[in-house]
């Protein structure tokens, strides 16, 4: 199958071979949602809350579009959208111990086993990117630099989606070649119409902290990260509907729970 008749040049000047061009014919908007709350630290604790809910959305973001005659067809969510980010982080000093709520009375062993004891992070929860379906047969290839999509025939969603099967490639079949040329057209699958796993983590930190002298301080630290030890699927999904894994993700975002111990000394 030959692709030239797909190229614009080829049937009014027979050029077949790969051109450069640039034109001012993309388009990117942006709009969100950005809220913040602080609290300073009083009365034992501080935090900043912040989320945005926010929507991109363009046409030839990388400047390769997937028809050189309708670079339209390429609109859609751009690459980078996360449509949710909610992030918060704390300070916090447990209320137990000398001029605190609780047992401000405590003497002795009991004091130090109750006082000095910090709680202190960051939590992060976002929606995935947005990604594309594909095709990799190399029948239907078509020519375009953005790569190929296939037509939609059903519901992609699946009821509980994972790393075998993160959306259904079922829903998906492949463009059927022209009648005359053999070239297979575009598929109708919009751009980035399907969405990658998003990400919740909490690095979360606790804190002793012990006075050993008037001058000399001291603080047990335990260091979190991942604390919940949450498996965030990759956001590389294998989207071409025509490969043996279809579907699936065959990795992480973010490594598996970590911790670290640590003494720290001042005066």
């Amino acid at each position: 199958v030959s692709f030239n008749p797909r190229k614009p040049l080829f049937n009014k000047f027979g050029i077949t071979q790969g051109i450069s061009d640039s034109c001012s014919c993309v388009s990117s908007s942006y709009n969100s949602l950005q809220t913040k709350l602080t609290k300073r630290f009083s009365k034992n604790s501080s935090f900043l809350l912040s989320y945005t809910w926010a929507k991109a959305l363009d046409y030839g973001e990388f400047g390769n579009p997937t028809d050189q005659h309708n670079y339209k067809v390429d609109y859609g969510p751009a690459d980078f959208d996360r449509a949710s980010v909610f992030t918060l982080g704390h300070d916090y000093i447990l209320p137990f111990g000398s001029g605190q709520r609780w047992l401000s009375d405590a003497h002795g062993v009991v004091r130090q086993l109750v006082e000095g004891w910090q709680w202190t992070g960051g939590t992060m929860l976002q929606s995935g990117y947005p990604f594309s379906p594909g095709v990799n047969t190399t029948s239907s290839f078509l020519n375009a630099d953005q790569g190929s999509r296939p037509d939609k025939i059903g519901d992609a969603s699946v009821s509980n989606p994972g790393r075998d099967g993160w959306f259904n490639p079922a829903a998906y079949a492949l463009p059927p070649p022209g009648s005359v040329t053999g070239v297979y057209r575009f598929g109708y699958a919009a751009k980035n119409s399907l969405r990658a796993p998003g990400v919740a983590i909490a690095n979360w930190a606790f804190f002793k902290n012990f006075k050993v002298t008037e001058r000399l301080n001291a603080q047990f630290r335990w260091e979190n990260f991942n604390f919940f030890n949450r498996t965030n699927l990759s956001h590389f999904v294998d989207s071409a509907i025509d490969s043996g894994s279809a579907g699936k993700i065959f990795g992480i975002s973010e490594p598996m729970r970590n911790m670290q111990f640590a003494l720290r000394l001042s005066w």
